[in-house]
């Protein structure tokens, strides 16, 4: 089983991702949170880290790059993070240590985030990020 955590501002966006997920199987959610700085706090709260954090960019207060920054800089993380957005945003746009990105943009299908979740997840890199 895979364990991710959940970061989005949308609380029923929030439901579906957990929804889909726990109805493929093969996940189990290891944390939700609403804001930048409470996945950062959860993230370095949790004993066992998660495989992967799908994480919405724009939220109020810290923003899911900076989060994800932030995450990453915690302890030589290798949870890999998948982002979810509406803006466009390109690999050049990003810091030089989320510059390994994907990016995928919202809206999206159910079928295309399950693809980009299992492709963040099965790549080889520590660090994966996409952006959906």
């Amino acid at each position: 089983m895979r364990s991710i955590l959940l970061v989005d501002d949308n609380i029923e966006l929030v439901s579906l991702y957990k929804r889909v997920l726990v109805m493929m199987g093969g996940y189990t959610i290891a944390g939700i949170a609403h804001r930048g700085d409470d996945a950062i706090k959860l993230y370095r709260e949790m004993k066992v880290k998660p495989d992967l954090i799908i994480m919405d960019v724009n939220m109020p207060g810290i923003d899911g790059i900076s989060a994800a920054d932030e995450i990453l800089r915690y302890g030589g993380c290798k949870t890999k993070i998948l982002f979810a957005t509406s803006d466009y945003i390109y690999n050049k746009d990003l810091p030089p240590e989320l510059s390994g990105s994907c990016i995928i943009q919202k809206p999206f299908s159910i079928s295309e985030f399950l693809q980009a979740v299992k492709m963040c997840i099965m790549e080889k890199p520590e660090t994966e990020i996409i952006a959906l």
